[in-house]
């Protein structure tokens, strides 16, 4: 999916209008909004956007959005160059609806308008759940409970991330969807990676990340080292914590 999410969008500009919506940004990421929608979650919409758009290409091109209200779903709509159209499978476009339901709108259906540069509708990809998006992306298998979804690979099962599914929506109760990825390295060690920002990252404090790890390693993993890993949306590394490191070797 990295290879083939928006390329699509790199020409076209939208075109000047008054009437779009409120405005959100993130870097090259426009997302207007409309009633219903708040501003918190535009603003979410625009980071996974932007954390999705990779194409070396064309990743500083400004790409335009908006989003809608519509009863039980959201319609988002996307800016396209209607001459690349056809080279996107229509898969690629549902993924995006399901990525933006689960980590922004708890769920909820997400349908794809995509249209022209006055947001004009030029075809609409309807919502379809997709389980294991994050498949194509090398995430691996995922389980959810509550708001908390652990893609797994790597040496650890299902199993393994449903368990630790539940204690993490246990332990954090959250509002919104938080994503993580439960693997083991190369040296064997557990490494729990959560998504985050750098923003919010830099509000979180050693002493928090310790004591989720100490409860982590005691409770699941009957006191086994583990590294923990703050990361952007696809799973890139932001920052390591890694205690079992700092622990000297007994002589």
């Amino acid at each position: 999916m990295k290879q083939i999410i928006l390329f699509l969008l790199a020409i076209v500009l939208l075109s000047s209008c008054s009437n779009y919506g409120k405005k959100v940004n993130k870097s090259n990421i426009e997302v207007y909004y409309k009633e219903g929608i708040s501003e918190e979650q535009a603003q979410q919409t625009a980071d996974l956007i932007y954390d999705l758009d990779t194409n070396p290409e064309t990743k500083d091109n400004k790409k335009s959005f908006q989003l809608n209200n519509d009863g039980d779903t959201i319609n988002c709509k996307m800016v396209v160059n209607e001459d690349k159209l056809e080279d996107v499978p229509v898969s690629s476009f549902e993924i995006i609806g399901s990525l933006i339901s689960d980590k922004v709108f708890k769920g909820k259906p997400v349908n794809l308008v995509l249209s022209n540069n006055r947001f004009k509708p030029v075809k609409t990809v309807t919502f379809k759940k997709m389980e294991n998006a994050g498949l194509e992306d090398g995430y691996g298998e995922k389980v959810v409970s509550g708001n908390v979804e652990v893609f797994v690979k790597d040496g650890k099962s299902k199993e393994d991330g449903a368990v630790l599914a539940a204690f993490l929506n246990r332990e954090m109760s959250p509002d919104d969807v938080i994503s993580f990825q439960f693997i083991k390295n190369n040296e064997s060690v557990n490494v729990v990676r959560m998504v985050t920002t750098p923003e919010k990252l830099a509000d979180i404090s050693k002493a928090t990340v310790k004591l989720m790890v100490d409860k982590i390693s005691d409770e699941l993993l009957s006191g086994a080292p583990v590294i923990f890993e703050f990361t952007d949306t696809q799973f890139n590394t932001l920052k390591t914590f890694n205690f079992y490191s700092e622990v000297a070797p007994a002589e």
